[in-house]
């Protein structure tokens, strides 16, 4: 997702506080990195935007018909994405990594900061902000009932 790379996959995450999973096949991904200086802090602004459809459920879990339910599956689609993420820049910055590209991006758009730090980017990339951010939208669904019940 950081990279833009993401054209299509699925994502399971558990729609409510009972741990029934829902299932997202995510498609159309867009990300955008801006690279923001201030106060000789860098910090980049991940955005992750993307569509898709509800693809599985487990019985009783989501409406398909009801608004608020597909807007709580998109919110919980949205966490997870911002979560793994997260955790993949968290990891990368403990390991003092960027396989994310940020510092070619940094390289791209303010040459001039680059050129200064560029022989401690090692050092500096495990300190830089990175705030991640995810926009999904359920578009279909690809549930043929609107509730699964248990009988």
């Amino acid at each position: 997702f950081i990279m833009g790379e993401a054209q299509g996959g699925i994502i399971s995450v558990a729609f409510d506080s009972t741990g029934k999973n829902t299932s997202f096949l995510f498609r159309d991904v867009n990300t955008k990195v801006k690279t923001v200086i201030e106060k000789n802090e860098i910090t980049y602004q991940v955005e992750i935007k993307g569509t898709g459809e509800l693809i599985s459920a487990e019985p009783g879990t989501i409406d398909i018909t009801n608004k608020r339910d597909i807007k709580k599956m998109e919110h919980m689609i949205n966490k997870e994405v911002e979560h793994r993420c997260r955790s993949a820049v968290n990891k990368a910055q403990k390991l003092g990594s960027d396989p994310f590209g940020f510092g070619d991006k940094l390289h791209r758009t303010h040459p001039e900061v680059w050129k200064k730090i560029e022989n401690r980017w090692e050092e500096i990339f495990p300190h830089v902000k990175v705030n991640i951010t995810a926009d999904f939208s359920v578009e279909h669904s690809g549930l043929i009932d609107k509730t699964l019940h248990i009988r």
